[in-house]
């Protein structure tokens, strides 16, 4: 009762768990932060080597504007140079102060053919260049920045080389670069912060999907244990509706899913309703009910079942299928009746049949006496068949007090019921009684002793023919049970009929319904059949109010 009640605290919590949790659900979010995460470090590469390539562009795309913009500014210089005929150098430095006035330009250095700077006099400049290749374009350091130079050689005052260098400011690309490095920064820790958070979320949605995963495998596995259970099991809420179960139970009260334990099963008598209303519990309690295969006894256990986040009460209700053991106690309680029979038996077999051997020889030698008197020898001879219907349960009593010896060969059934139908030919012609037959074309051969079976037949269907008047009908069967496990054989009359009071005492020794009867013929043939591994059981009435069908269940054994 106690794992019962656990087990079924896990299966309300695992459902309840499991409503809101559902592995489905968990796949696909699971699923979808995997994309999501990728997509995501693969947006921060992509932000990252566009704005590196960007940079890159920017970066060429400045110098050469400021190269082209430098190469423009001294092809002005040298034209304007030719054009206005600058003849001395003071000219030629008043134009390049001019010119330095220019957002563009941040200064002009001037050197003769000897490299020596002549332009301007007084400044930080170098006062010499190396050669030539001071004037090539590039970008050079300067106090406070960058800047980008870029010479010529030029042919002035009559016809003297001047190598003329050209600096521009680089400070406003510089700030923009900067800015743009700045921008760059702040998007690429936006997206690697998006980045760790989906991989953060990744390994939380991995965490609950691998939770669902164990949660579902507890759950079946909770299941599983649940719907092997040898007891049934079935929860109720505070209506009486059932809320989760396991096949035996409901199998056992012969409900379904759907239904309401309060209205539709009658068996526990406001036990259910008890419990619910006042949340006491309900053990021990034991009821019948008809199933197919005869009466059910069930032993119950209704506890309750607070409902979460409520002060209402449903119940568990654990079912236990006591059948078995009822009959293996009947049965128990039978043996040792019998066995005390046995014993009884034997010493009144002993005790009465030398008596009775006497007895009946003195009847005889009275009648042999009274030969001329019909009367008196009449009597006599009374005498003697009376001591012979004693000797007769006498011998019924041992036969079914000893132990049997049985002897079992496969048999045809068919040809059993024949032979034995043969023996009553004469009592069933005479009462005019119809006899048909009812054997599956499946029905396998069945390993029995044929004596001991022909006696069972004999004796079940001389008690048809007694009980029925005239035109009456016997019909011998025999099918496979539908499990197909045991061979199911069956006689029945249209008979008046057996009283559902008297149906359970019919096997007990020395109950009869016949006038004549001893009482012993049921009792062995159950003892013949229970030699057998078999059962007998008896249903009347069969049809219309009338009828006795005793139906015997045999094993079947591989022929």
């Amino acid at each position: 009762m106690i794992h019962a009640r656990m087990i079924l605290k896990n299966i309300t919590r695992f459902s309840n768990q499991g409503r809101t949790m559902k592995l489905a659900h968990s796949d696909k979010i699971y699923k979808t932060a995997v994309v999501i995460t990728f997509l995501a470090l693969c947006f921060l590469v992509f932000i990252i080597f566009s704005t590196w390539m960007n940079l890159e562009t920017n970066r060429k795309t400045a110098l050469e504007f400021y190269k082209d913009n430098s190469a423009t500014v001294l092809g002005m210089i040298e034209r304007m140079s030719h054009n206005y005929g600058i003849s001395d150098e003071k000219e030629f430095f008043n134009l390049l102060a001019s010119l330095e006035k220019s957002e563009n330009i941040d200064f002009f250095r001037a050197y003769n053919k000897d490299f020596e700077k002549i332009y301007p006099e007084n400044s930080l400049y170098p006062d010499k260049i190396s050669s030539k290749k001071s004037l090539s374009p590039g970008l050079r350091k300067k106090e406070g920045g960058t800047c980008f130079e870029s010479g010529k050689e030029l042919q002035l005052f009559g016809n003297n080389k001047v190598y003329l260098i050209l600096g521009s400011d680089m400070e406003k690309y510089e700030s923009a670069r900067s800015a743009d490095i700045k921008h760059a920064f702040i998007m690429v820790f936006i997206v690697a912060a998006l980045a760790a958070a989906s991989v953060f979320f990744l390994f939380v949605i991995r965490s609950y999907r691998l939770m669902n995963i164990r949660l579902k495998r507890a759950n079946e596995y909770t299941q599983n244990v649940v719907e092997n259970m040898a007891e049934g099991l079935i929860t109720v809420n505070s209506l009486g509706d059932i809320i989760s179960y396991n096949n035996k139970g409901l199998d056992l009260l012969g409900l379904d899913s759907s239904s309401n334990i309060v209205s539709d099963s009658g068996w526990f008598e406001g036990r259910v309703e008890k419990t619910i209303n006042s949340g006491e519990s309900v053990q021990g309690y034991e009821f019948v009910y008809p199933g197919e295969e005869g009466e059910v006894n069930i032993l119950a256990d209704v506890t309750p079942l607070r409902e979460p986040g409520s002060s209402n009460y449903g119940a568990v209700i654990i079912i236990r299928d006591m059948t078995r053991i009822k009959r293996l106690e009947r049965e128990i309680a039978r043996n040792e009746k019998l066995a005390a029979t046995g014993r009884l038996a034997a010493m009144v077999a002993h005790e009465i049949r030398n008596p009775l051997s006497s007895i009946k020889g003195f009847g005889m030698f009275f009648a042999s006496l009274f030969s001329d008197d019909e009367q008196k020898k009449e009597y006599a001879m009374l005498i003697a068949s009376e001591v012979d219907r004693i000797n007769i349960v006498v011998t019924d009593l041992l036969t079914y007090s000893r132990k049997m010896d049985i002897k079992p060969e496969f048999t045809d059934i068919e040809f059993l019921f024949d032979e034995t139908l043969g023996l009553l030919q004469f009592e069933i012609e005479k009462k005019k009684i119809k006899v048909s037959k009812n054997i599956s074309k499946s029905m396998p051969r069945i390993k029995l002793d044929k004596e001991r079976m022909k006696q069972v037949f004999l004796n079940l269907m001389i008690n048809a023919v007694e009980m029925m008047d005239e035109n009456g009908e016997i019909e011998v069967g025999a099918d496979l049970h539908k499990n197909r496990d045991k061979s199911v054989i069956w006689i029945s009359d249209t008979g008046p009929g057996i009283e559902m009071e008297k149906q359970k005492e019919i096997f007990d020794l020395f109950f009869t319904t016949r006038k004549k009867g001893t009482g012993l013929g049921l009792a062995i043939v159950q003892k013949i059949i229970e030699y057998h591994d078999g059962s007998i059981e008896v249903e009347s009435p069969v049809k219309n109010g009338r009828g006795t069908m005793f139906k015997i269940n045999l094993p079947v054994h591989p022929d």
